[in-house]
């Protein structure tokens, strides 16, 4: 069966624009800076300052998690604000992605006798993915968005002021049951 070329090209322009994703290429920018702040932290923790490696490196992890987190969150994802249920999830995440690494990179040299580098190569790979499908649809989710509701009778959105309603300096919404009026 012979296989259209124009299919094969529209394919691929497809999976190119899934790969050229703006999101996705700035949550790679700040991996790759989260590489950067990893190493330069571990260099003055365990370089400068001789605390014990396996702490070194943990110290050295969480500045990095701290950093991606904030430019994730300001840059690749656009959130409205720091939130701490946010960074708690993305830590969360990026220590599942942490152990998988360890665990995958042993387990690839181990057994498979795959050379060390690039089992970390792989390892992180995989985490990678792991961690933008997380972040893109759990930590940074963004609700559905839903058409505004029409008022029956002027066709004004609900919670708008409008001229139509007096101003009573409460906050009571025309659209919904509140206190009785007051005698």
């Amino acid at each position: 069966m012979p296989v259209k070329v124009d299919l094969l090209i529209r394919a691929g322009a497809d999976a190119w624009h899934r790969l050229a994703n703006p999101v996705l290429v700035r949550f790679l920018i700040v991996g790759a800076s989260g590489c950067v702040v990893n190493s330069a932290a571990l260099s003055i923790t365990y370089g400068l300052v001789h605390l014990p490696l396996p702490l070194a490196a943990a110290l050295s992890s969480e500045v990095a998690i701290i950093a991606n987190y904030l430019l994730n969150d300001t840059w690749t994802f656009r959130g409205i604000g720091v939130s701490w249920m946010r960074f708690a999830k993305f830590n969360f995440v990026a220590g599942v992605g942490l152990g998988q690494v360890a665990l995958s990179v042993w387990l690839l040299v181990v057994f498979l006798k795959v050379e060390y580098l690039l089992a970390n190569l792989v390892a992180l790979a995989f985490s990678g993915v792991f961690n933008f499908g997380l972040s893109a649809t759990w930590i940074w989710r963004q609700p559905a968005r839903r058409p505004p509701v029409e008022t029956p009778h002027s066709g004004r959105t609900l919670g708008l002021r409008s001229a139509g309603w007096p101003s009573t300096g409460t906050a009571a919404q025309p659209d919904g049951p509140g206190p009785p009026p007051a005698a």
